[in-house]
């Protein structure tokens, strides 16, 4: 879970209304209490993230956990504004976007340190935003073109990452 080199998962977590399960996967599957990851949060969304580190999104923030090799990680911590709770996470190696609940969304991209550097601008979008979805990165590429967010008044908007415009409408349909 931890090196994109690794053959085989290691780490297995669900999640529940209250909470998350870690659990090792080797010749048992046990449940893990020093994993890095928290329990106590029900989770959004995890990813494997750059070459060594992977994301934890919950409601009221965002934990990376960066793997060294030596057996040893580093914490980053990301939380919204004060009141503000975090709704729908979606990520890919490379990319995080997150929903917020007061219709802006945050995009992040990974650096070549494997850390995650927040856009410095955000998106507001008219309506509460439902759901998120970002496609896995193309071989030879640095991100996916584009994510899609739902919102609750029936729209779908595709928004791009593309540098030089990044976080712009390339297009808005109402469903019916």
């Amino acid at each position: 879970i931890f090196n994109r080199s690794e053959k085989y998962v290691n780490l297995i977590l669900l999640s529940f209304l209250e909470g998350s399960l870690i659990l090792s996967v080797g010749e048992t599957v046990e449940e893990v209490s020093d994993s890095g990851f928290l329990s106590d949060v029900s989770t959004l969304c995890l990813q494997q993230i750059g070459e060594s580190s992977t994301v934890q999104i919950h409601s009221n923030g965002m934990i990376q956990i960066v793997f060294d090799g030596e057996n040893s990680e580093k914490k980053i911590e990301w939380f919204p504004p004060a009141g503000i709770n975090i709704l729908a996470a979606a990520c890919n190696n490379s990319q995080v976007v997150i929903a917020l609940s007061n219709r802006e969304i945050v995009y992040f991209e990974v650096d070549e340190f494997d850390r995650l550097i927040e856009y410095e601008e955000r998106k507001e979008l008219s309506a509460q935003i439902c759901s998120i979805s970002v496609g896995e990165v193309p071989s030879g590429k640095q991100r996916f073109p584009y994510f899609i967010v739902g919102c609750k008044d029936s729209t779908i908007t595709i928004i791009s990452t593309d540098p030089e415009s990044t976080l712009d409408s390339i297009s808005v349909e109402t469903l019916s």
